[in-house]
């Protein structure tokens, strides 16, 4: 492998990683042996679902600028 596809790997596995831990941090429950009030409970699923969506923005954008490795079918 060059440095090129290297780099577009580290960057595909970089964003994949962000979008792991948003999706699951918006996916998960809160303790309940420390309940939280509804109005942080909220903020943390907004946040972390517009995180989600701008790792979804980011990666369009290194699609675009070809940042991420080709993933046809050859």
């Amino acid at each position: 492998m060059n440095a090129k596809r290297i780099i577009q790997w580290a960057v595909y596995v970089a964003i994949a990683a962000w979008a792991l831990v948003s999706f699951c941090v918006m996916a998960g429950d809160e303790n309940p042996d420390a309940p939280m009030s509804l109005n942080r409970f909220c903020i943390i699923k907004l946040m972390a679902a517009a995180s989600l969506y701008a790792c979804y923005r980011v990666g369009k954008i290194c699609c675009r600028r070809g940042l991420l490795p080709p993933f046809g079918i050859r």
